[in-house]
């Protein structure tokens, strides 16, 4: 390691009087405490001093290696700077350590520290089995060409108001708590021509709300309504894009084509407390 590299703490030699270096910002980075099945990413730039053009690898090693996952590296060939992004998903509680790897064509290294601690989940085993929604407040609602429902959630707990017009029959009422879910997972997202992209972190939120309650008409009985259950009376997001676990606002829309109900619309607006 050459006089610049040594200052650099970077991989570095001289060629043809101009300093060669490889060096990755930050040199260490620790995701801190991330919950089993999860994950937390961290772009790092990495920087090509003299030397010209050059074809850069880039690999994660060390005793944990399995517990991170390089989402996007490889840059090549690059002058000046480029991107590798880390995942850090741990398989198992406790401190994990790797290191990521940044090698040109001639194996010349430079390295990145990687650290991190795998815990228990921080969500609840409650309506989903990893349940995120007790973090967030804000609201959810969904329209169709028969319902109009209004979600207000307050630290993960909902009520629902709204209306459902049914033909022939007297307009019905939603009222009362609802069930909500927050999840974040891995999974791929559908674009509008129906391809799936690839497999990363998302996040989804579903809503159920009691059954209507419809009044009786001449022709039938009063409906009365039920308490809230998934897949029964409820709306979701599907698979949105997340940068990380639980951030700090959730905020979207969808709006699809359903058989026998028109177009479903959702908003959903979250702020974690």
């Amino acid at each position: 390691m050459n006089r610049v590299g040594a200052l650099l703490g970077v991989a570095g030699v001289a060629t043809a009087g101009v300093a060669f270096a490889i060096r990755i910002a930050p040199a260490s980075h620790d995701f801190g405490k991330v919950g089993l099945g999860n994950s937390m990413g961290k772009s790092f730039t990495i920087s090509v001093i003299g030397g010209g053009r050059d074809s850069l690898t880039t690999l994660i090693s060390g005793p944990d290696a399995g517990d991170f996952r390089l989402s996007r590296g490889n840059c090549a060939p690059v002058i000046g700077l480029c991107d590798a992004t880390v995942a850090f998903q741990p398989r198992s509680k406790g401190v994990k350590t790797a290191s990521l790897d940044v090698y040109d064509r001639n194996t010349r290294k430079t390295s990145a520290t990687l650290t991190g601690t795998g815990v228990d989940p921080v969500c609840t085993n409650n309506v989903v089995f990893c349940n995120y929604a007790f973090l967030y407040s804000g609201n959810f609602d969904w329209n169709t060409a028969t319902e109009t429902v209004k979600v207000t959630i307050i630290d993960g707990v909902a009520t629902c108001n709204g209306t459902v017009s049914l033909l022939r029959r007297p307009k019905g009422s939603v009222t009362g708590t609802g069930l909500v879910a927050v999840e974040f997972v891995r999974g791929a997202i559908t674009d509008s021509a129906g391809n799936e992209g690839p497999e990363r972190l998302v996040y989804r939120i579903t809503v159920a709300c009691p059954s209507p309650a419809v009044p009786a008409s001449a022709e039938d009985p009063a409906t009365i309504s039920r308490p809230a259950e998934l897949g029964d009376f409820f709306q979701q997001t599907y698979n949105q894009p997340a940068n990380e676990v639980a951030p700090r606002t959730l905020v979207g829309s969808v709006s699809s084509p359903v058989e026998g109900e028109g177009t479903v619309s959702v908003t959903w607006s979250l702020m974690r407390k």
